[in-house]
């Protein structure tokens, strides 16, 4: 209901056809139920379409809340000082960084992910875990349970942000952090061995079978611009 409430804000900021470019596709508007991301290649016109949100919100009884926005920038220029934007005749802070629904992005010259957050989850929900029955139970069950409640944390948002390699090392280190924490130092091959018997897989594996999964449902999506998307990241 609150979708089809909202569709006409998304299908006024479309007419606009002022956001950033996906493929062919002109893109300034993301959201998943009342968290919105408005996109858009300067600081004007993301000014512009704030103030179309604005009006079209008044019009709906709804208003913008600017103490929960935040302004992040993308680009070349990413750290050049930027002139304030305001939201709702306030003045909003640009950020380096900032969550979305669980993903924390980060100002850059290119689109950039955080995975920091995942980790400290990651070790905290192991700890937890191990803590409490590492002791007492199998390693059959420990291991069922780090595949069940911690690794989905560690990797949460690894199908559609971009990882390179400095972060699946830093993610494998997590993983492996785990496995000594129950078994002691051991030897790399004592290590493959130990995740081959209980059915881990390497943080670079478990990442490209995520990123296939993803791609797939965004090749079956109505959407055009998730089509769009699932095609460009075929070709890289």
């Amino acid at each position: 209901m609150f979708g089809s409430y909202f569709n006409g804000l998304v299908k006024l900021v479309d007419k606009t056809n002022t956001g950033c470019k996906i493929g062919v596709l002109c893109t300034a508007i993301f959201l998943y139920a009342d968290d919105i991301i408005l996109i858009a290649p300067s600081v004007q016109v993301l000014q512009s379409l704030i103030r179309l949100c604005e009006l079209e919100l008044n019009f709906t009884c709804m208003t913008v809340n600017a103490k929960k926005s935040a302004f992040l920038r993308f680009g070349p220029k990413y750290n050049n000082a930027c002139s304030s934007v305001m939201v709702c005749g306030l003045p909003v802070n640009w950020v380096t960084s900032v969550r979305y629904l669980g993903v924390y992005l980060e100002s850059s010259s290119t689109f950039k992910c955080s995975f920091e957050s995942n980790k400290a989850k990651f070790y905290k929900a192991f700890n937890c875990i191990f803590g409490k029955i590492g002791r007492v139970v199998s390693e059959e069950v420990i291991f069922a349970l780090v595949k069940s409640k911690c690794m989905p944390i560690l990797l949460y948002g690894t199908e559609a942000c971009p990882v390179n390699s400095a972060i699946r090392h830093s993610l494998q280190f997590a993983l492996k952090s785990a496995l000594l924490k129950i078994f002691g130092a051991l030897s790399k091959d004592t290590y493959q061995d130990i995740r081959e018997y209980f059915g881990i897989w390497t943080v670079e594996e478990q990442i490209s079978a995520r990123k296939r999964t993803f791609n797939l449902r965004h090749c079956a999506s109505e959407s055009a611009v998730c089509q769009t998307i699932s095609k460009l990241r075929q070709l890289r």
